[in-house]
């Protein structure tokens, strides 16, 4: 039984002694303890009892990662597919733009100074246009503002589920990754044995990837773009011996006008200027025609290398083991659901 005696009271009066306060108060103060076999075990029970809630410093530490894992990937497969797709729109528009000369646009009102220069250049530009090329890029451009004009709360809605449930093994391994980080948290019994499920899904998402999903392939825009090894040629074709060192931006200008105007690079700088604000702004006219089927186009889940799933899989192995191991330890600290005290 508790006595009703405040502890401070048991602190003798010669206390008043300033010696005595420096060096003997402390230990008198805690004499009741010593004295009193109900507060003793008190003090011995609520010891024991905090004890036995704690758990490892490695397994907390190893949830949590393993839970901050689970929450990154949930909230990737809740916000990417309508933040993703509205950041695509946007930057495909501007680059529809940038090539129509519009500055009446969103690329010309987020444009700097010198941006704007360029767009009114290529407004001027556009006028080498065919018809054909100006009514596709003006239809596409109507297309991408009526679609982020249409994007209500539904449409999202409807992207978010179309995408969170298209992959099964994505799913269920968002789900064990955060019930049985909380389920080792919280201390219940069954974590044990719910640590299997992570590397059982881990190994039916990289066999699923591996066999199933498809190889990533350029799109028509990627294309485009030429290889280091075009350049490199490029510069040696035109610059010859005269050169031993290999410019990048050079060889890219060379190679543009190579490419799109299919005349030779002008040595007369005023010239080549010319020839290459015209041959810049006709591949970024080819580049702004290439997303003629974007609109049309789902993406799908693209197969991982090997190396990003043999790293995914070995880490939940690791992480399930350990766990396991510091779990199924005879320690009254990490015994699971149990807090009683002997």
């Amino acid at each position: 039984m508790i006595p009703e005696k405040p502890l401070f009271s048991y602190i003798p009066k010669e206390s008043q002694n300033l010696r005595y306060l420096r060096f003997g108060a402390l230990s008198d103060m805690f004499s009741p303890l010593k004295q009193n076999p109900s507060l003793r075990a008190l003090a011995s029970q609520t010891t024991r009892s905090t004890g036995a809630t704690m758990l490892p410093f490695k397994l907390r530490f190893l949830s949590i990662i393993q839970l901050c894992i689970g929450f990154t990937l949930l909230l990737w497969m809740l916000l990417s597919p309508t933040l993703g797709k509205t950041y695509d729109d946007k930057k495909k528009l501007l680059l529809i733009e940038s090539a129509l000369g519009d500055t009446q646009g969103a690329a010309f009102k987020l444009a700097n100074d010198k941006e704007k220069q360029i767009l009114e250049r290529n407004q001027i530009l556009s006028l080498s246009l065919t018809s054909d090329e100006k009514e596709t890029l003006t239809a596409l451009k109507r297309a991408l503002v009526e679609r982020q004009e249409q994007r209500t709360l539904g449409t999202l809605f409807h992207e978010t589920a179309t995408a969170f449930f298209a992959n099964p093994y994505t799913l269920l391994y968002v789900l064990f990754s955060i019930t049985v980080p909380l389920m080792i948290l919280l201390r219940k019994q069954a974590a044990a044995g719910a640590l299997l499920f992570l590397p059982l899904t881990a190994a039916l998402f990289a066999y699923d990837n591996l066999l199933f999903s498809p190889v990533k392939q350029k799109t028509e825009e990627e294309r485009l773009f030429p290889e280091e090894s075009d350049l490199k040629e490029t510069f040696l074709e035109v610059m010859g011996g005269e050169s031993t060192s290999f410019s990048l931006p050079l060889a890219l200008d060379l190679w543009m006008i190579q490419k799109h105007l299919n005349v030779a690079p002008s040595s007369d700088p005023e010239i080549f200027s010319l020839q290459k604000e015209e041959a810049n702004y006709r591949f970024l006219t080819l580049r702004a025609l290439s997303q003629k089927n974007y609109l049309l186009s789902v993406k799908p889940v693209e197969r991982m290398d090997k190396a990003t799933l043999s790293l995914y899989f070995f880490w939940n192995v690791f992480f399930a083991v350990t766990c396991y191991r510091l779990i199924r330890k005879k320690s009254p600290v990490i015994q699971m659901d149990k807090t009683t005290v002997p």
